[in-house]
């Protein structure tokens, strides 16, 4: 599940890293793609906050 791998990069990775920025750029990307080919499936994903999901 693509939402895992971005869930976990928050995770894993300190803000203002490489691969947070890049995974944020990833995502962006793939959202994109995500209206653009499958508009009747909506992509959301629950962003962390204080280091926990909601």
């Amino acid at each position: 599940d693509v939402k895992l791998v971005f869930n976990n990069a928050e995770t894993y990775n300190k803000e203002g890293s490489e691969i947070l920025d890049c995974m944020r750029d990833v995502e962006t990307y793939f959202s994109g793609q995500m209206k653009k080919h499958l508009p009747s499936f909506p992509y959301y994903r629950r962003t962390l906050t204080n280091g926990h999901v909601g």
